[in-house]
């Protein structure tokens, strides 16, 4: 069911990417895959958030850190 609706919200240029695909996820991790930036707007908006990613008062570690190596590994 998944799947079904994955292949009718994308469009025909999409289709041809995930033809072979058999489960939802796997049509999902390559959509993801084939629209990922990595150009140098990526890089700088990743170093953006990088650099004025701050610990407020209120925030605990683990929630810093878990932001922080979500912008390390994006």
């Amino acid at each position: 069911m998944a799947k079904a609706d994955l292949i009718l919200a994308i469009s025909s240029l999409e289709l041809r990417e995930i033809k072979y695909c058999e489960a939802s996820n796997e049509v999902w991790l390559k959509l993801a895959a084939v629209h990922e930036s990595t150009g140098p707007t990526r890089k700088a908006t990743l170093l953006k958030r990088f650099i004025f990613n701050k610990m407020s008062d209120e925030q605990s570690m683990d929630d810093f850190l878990s932001e922080f190596f979500d912008c390390v590994t994006n």
